[in-house]
């Protein structure tokens, strides 16, 4: 790049800083989203070292989510922090080690401390995110209230198992959910679905896979959901699909970036009892319309194909006269 290019872009930039207004200095900004980074970073390290140790799948999946809205939150406040031209944090300790410490312990005891040590980690996060909240504003501010309600998320995903697992006695835990446990755990055992991470009723059976295929568990919620999201034209054959072949188009389905994206969105904010995340409207355009005389186009000459007689017979000559007719080719296309 040449030094004018450079000097383009740098200018490009320092224009669009200036458009968006940064909400606080630039070191208040990185003193305030920092500590998010490095708690949100010592919380994955801790899931990735209990997580091979973990035998069921669905509570593996429950901590692979739980992992990825970290990762995207901690990416969404690094943009922050880079659009204010500093680095952000990219290591979690001290508190790291910690975590690390600390759920290494629970996982020897259970899962269920695993997901209270879980929970305890989640609860600070989502104060710290309550603290930081009210002192941003503009884009800044809906920025970190898209990492904020996804750790409300995690925090009343991380509640209803603690909750379920306690056999209903976990009467603290249950208080702290918007809706009865029942709207949670249909069957009333700590079932994961791979999509929503309950086990929500629903009109259709839940779906579950374990041989030969690896484990997979969709609960009836999800099967009804994801099987009304299917294209009008193949819900229409539906009908005419065996047990195996529903089963397979359903979870693949669901398994999606889309369906679980949705279901994050729509889902896991109505059990958190918070407003859903609707995408934005379509922005609106306006269409032109043609003013102008309508000229028709002049008639094209009919198109004449002459093969000069190429075929050795007259049987194979009528072949390619049919081969190369207009009719006939516009007829089939």
């Amino acid at each position: 790049m040449s030094a004018r290019g450079g000097k383009t872009k740098r200018l490009k930039v320092t224009r669009e800083r200036q458009k968006l207004d940064l909400p606080l200095p630039a070191e208040e900004l990185i003193a305030l989203l920092n500590p998010l980074i490095y708690r949100e970073l010592a919380t994955i390290g801790a899931i990735d070292t209990v997580m091979p140790r973990e035998k069921n799948p669905g509570y593996v999946m429950l901590m692979r989510a739980t992992k990825l809205g970290k990762q995207a939150s901690i990416e969404q406040m690094a943009s922050m922090i880079r659009f204010a031209g500093a680095q952000p944090a990219e290591s979690g300790a001290p508190a790291e080690s910690m975590l690390k410490m600390q759920s290494a312990l629970a996982r020897r005891i259970g899962t269920t401390p695993v997901l209270r040590a879980m929970r305890l980690a989640e609860t600070e996060i989502v104060r710290a995110y309550e603290e930081v909240f009210d002192r941003l504003g503009g884009i800044f501010r809906q920025g970190l209230e898209k990492c904020w309600r996804r750790s409300l998320k995690h925090l009343a995903v991380l509640t209803a198992h603690i909750a379920i697992r306690g056999a209903k006695l976990e009467v603290e835990e249950i208080l702290r959910l918007p809706m009865p446990l029942e709207s949670y755990f249909a069957h009333g055992e700590d079932r994961v679905c791979f999509r929503c991470l309950f086990d929500r009723p629903g009109k259709l059976p839940p779906l579950e896979r374990a041989d030969p295929h690896p484990y997979t568990y969709l609960c009836a919620a999800c099967h009804e959901e994801v099987l009304g999201d299917f294209p009008s034209d193949l819900l229409a054959s539906a009908g005419r699909w065996t047990n195996d072949e529903r089963e397979a188009h359903v979870i693949e389905r669901a398994l999606g970036r889309p369906a679980k994206l949705k279901a994050e969105l729509l889902v896991l904010a109505k059990m958190t009892g918070i407003a859903p995340d609707m995408p934005a409207p379509p922005m609106p355009y306006k269409s032109a319309e043609d003013v102008s005389p309508k000229r028709r186009a002049p008639a094209q000459p009919r198109p004449r194909v002459e093969l000069g007689g190429i075929a050795s017979s007259r049987l194979e000559q009528e072949y390619s006269d049919a081969l190369f007719d207009y009719d006939s080719v516009r007829g089939s296309w």
